[in-house]
């Protein structure tokens, strides 16, 4: 881990960041912590906003993503798309053959576990050798989220940027129109989250981005953002 990241006061720093642009939030995790950072997409609803902005500033910025073999066709052919129209750096994490057996095992029986194999595992991965990591969570998203900081620590010293956490949904979609971005080709069909076919359905709730995800079941997250445990302040 880089020495520098002790020294950086987290709660001042949130305290800026707050008043802050994503631009600006951007321009200071990849000065800090130059190539030992990467931005996590899921290549989602509204996720060509966050991934302009970064690469505006760092058109080498490593793109990781997690193929769970899972996903709708129209997520892979918006890969395609925007990793065309904006020359990502994108990195690939799949589960093996036969993680993707026992994951479809787990889906067949509605387990929830599936994602502990099909994104969580993944993530560990695609993190290794990295000191910190770009996200795109926004506390409006759901109540799991409401409470997320700009940046955040984790005890192992791996920090996480959240450069849109106090964005809302329409400050994401007025940027994009802005940029002339791509929304996800399921948006119009009124997807608002969009993760693994099986499990991703419209919103239940017009107030609640997120209530389309793993319907039926008593889950609201797939844990890639829940895994590590926070440093205590």
């Amino acid at each position: 881990m880089a020495q520098h990241k002790e020294t950086i006061n987290f709660e001042k720093l949130n305290e800026k960041f707050e008043r802050s642009s994503p631009q600006e939030i951007l321009e200071w995790a990849l000065k800090t912590y130059q190539s030992r950072i990467g931005l996590t997409s899921s290549f989602g609803a509204q996720s060509a906003a966050l991934l302009h902005m970064a690469t505006q500033i760092d058109p080498h910025l490593p793109i990781l993503f997690i193929d769970t073999g899972f996903l709708f066709k129209e997520t892979y052919e918006f890969v395609k798309d925007l990793q065309k129209r904006m020359n990502l750096n994108l990195k690939v994490f799949r589960p093996t053959e036969t993680d993707i057996q026992e994951i479809r095992r787990r889906l067949d029986n509605k387990e929830p576990q599936c994602c502990d194999d099909a994104k969580v595992a993944q993530m560990k991965r695609a993190l290794e050798g990295f000191d910190a990591w770009i996200a795109g969570l926004r506390r409006n998203q759901s109540a799991t989220r409401k409470d997320v900081k700009i940046i955040e620590q984790y005890g192992d010293g791996l920090v996480k940027v959240h450069p849109v956490a106090n964005w809302a949904s329409k400050d994401v979609q007025n940027y994009m129109v802005t940029n002339n971005l791509p929304f996800h080709p399921l948006w119009e069909k009124g997807y608002k989250s969009i993760g693994c076919e099986p499990c991703t359905r419209k919103p239940t709730d017009s107030a609640d981005d997120r209530s389309g995800r793993w319907a039926g079941q008593n889950k609201t997250e797939c844990g890639i953002h829940t895994f590590l445990e926070k440093k205590d302040a």
